[in-house]
């Protein structure tokens, strides 16, 4: 967060008008990649959320779903982004690598690095603070945090994500709710 983000060449791009892509390509405007992996459900949720927002800002901003295609955990993504985005009519450009997982070390999905239109990174997030309005403040030069509503008292995952920590746990009371 907060440095230019590396350029990175995608060699397999689906629904987007070249199939070969760069990161810097994408430089003008907003940038969201959104890391995902066979075995994420919170992911495949977030597709519509993601399609409507790309509708939303399709003039300031581009969505890259990018899925990791690795063999031996994900085999078949291309098929399964294709019934989901059949099924809910997504108009999301996916790139499918793997080697961009282990060489920004993408450990765990949902994974959203949200580019400035210059390439810096403002924030990395699982997703759920991502919103509409959150996103057209920060278009308009507010300082916004996509922090989780489910990220408790001292938990900041842009922090997280530029640690060390591979793990964190919280105790909390019970209070009749999983």
């Amino acid at each position: 967060v907060g440095k230019m983000i590396p350029d990175y060449t995608f060699n397999t791009i689906t629904y987007y008008p070249k199939q070969k892509a760069t990161i810097s390509d994408f430089r003008g405007k907003w940038l969201f990649l959104d890391f995902w992996s066979t075995g994420c459900s919170t992911c495949f949720k977030s597709f519509s959320k993601i399609n409507a927002l790309q509708h939303e800002f399709k003039e300031e901003a581009s969505f890259l779903l990018v899925g990791n295609n690795d063999y031996k955990y994900n085999k078949g993504i291309r098929a399964l982004y294709e019934k989901f985005r059949d099924k809910q009519n997504l108009e999301l450009a996916s790139a499918y690598d793997s080697a961009i997982f282990d060489s920004w070390e993408i450990g765990s999905v949902p994974h959203i690095v949200i580019v400035n239109p210059d390439g810096i990174v403002i924030a990395i997030t699982e997703g759920s603070g991502i919103t509409k309005e959150r996103i057209r403040d920060l278009m308009d030069g507010k300082n916004i945090s996509f922090a989780s509503k489910k990220e408790g008292p001292g938990f900041n995952s842009a922090l997280i994500a530029k640690s060390n920590i591979l793990y964190r746990s919280t105790i909390s009371k019970y209070n009749g709710e999983s």
